[in-house]
């Protein structure tokens, strides 16, 4: 069976966060990173929402006040997807980092 997989071209900047988070939690860190776990998921987060939603809604050539929607959309998900990411990572101890 295949199992399918969805991707999108990240930004040089997510790369190395994130790159540089694993190798510290894979080398023994000695305290939680909160501020550069929210800082990798705001990146991912914005990045995801442009690749899946705008530039989708885009190359569909959708009209203005559909890409109003979409725009108001992207914006509602980011909140509040920003609003619980920052909730939540200050509450991770060093166990829970990935």
């Amino acid at each position: 069976m295949t199992i399918p997989h969805v991707a999108f071209r990240s930004s040089d900047s997510l790369h190395r966060k994130t790159d540089g988070f694993i190798r510290r939690m894979q080398d023994g860190a000695t305290r939680p990173e909160p501020q550069e776990l929210e800082a990798i998921m705001s990146l991912f987060i914005d990045e995801a929402l442009t690749a899946f939603l705008t530039r989708a809604a885009e190359a569909a050539q959708l009209s203005p006040g559909m890409m109003k929607v979409v725009g108001m959309t992207t914006q509602t998900i980011n909140k509040t997807t920003h609003l619980v990411v920052s909730r939540s990572v200050k509450k991770l101890d060093l166990q829970q980092n990935p």
